[in-house]
């Protein structure tokens, strides 16, 4: 859960890998691919009923709402392999300090994970938070990360995620 209440456009979202070597982000974007189409290639809200079983609950772009969820369906833990989950300055302030967004990680099992994004002080707009390696079907490992990068594309390479980006927007 990711949630702020300044207006300021904070994004949450996760790189994952399935079992079967699929990659990708989920991260409640939707971007139009000019045919009146809203889908890219890397960025989705994913899906709860079917693979990759992750559904970020959609981009909360005034920061007045419930903020911003990613929730992962038990049933199919078994064909998740690891997860890195993440936050993301799109617009309105130039550091996490000028926020008072909290990110909150829970998986049962594990503690939870708080990180209260406005104590941070760091300029990189991408923060790290979680990452979640799934042992089999019974072992659910979370490590806390909070790690800050410079984009997307950065903290993909940090983290050994392989994927290939190009500049997007809202």
């Amino acid at each position: 859960m990711f949630a702020s209440t300044d207006g300021i456009d904070l994004d949450l979202g996760c790189f994952y890998e399935l079992r079967n070597g699929t990659k990708m982000v989920i991260d409640g974007l939707q971007f139009s691919n000019g045919k009146g189409g809203i889908r890219s290639a890397l960025s989705n809200q994913g899906r709860y009923t079917g693979q990759p079983w992750i559904w970020h609950s959609g981009d909360d772009r005034s920061g007045t709402g419930d903020g911003e969820n990613i929730l992962l369906n038990p049933t199919g833990v078994k064909d998740l392999k690891r997860l890195t989950i993440y936050c993301f300055i799109y617009k309105g302030v130039a550091n996490w300090a000028q926020t008072n967004a909290i990110a909150s990680i829970k998986v049962p099992g594990n503690p939870d994970i708080v990180v209260e994004m406005g104590q941070q002080i760091n300029k990189e707009m991408m923060c790290a938070l979680a990452e979640i390696n799934f042992e089999g079907s019974d072992e659910i490992n979370v490590k806390k990360l909070v790690t800050f990068h410079n984009g997307h594309a950065e903290c993909d390479r940090a983290y050994n995620w392989g994927l290939q980006w190009k500049a997007g927007s809202k």
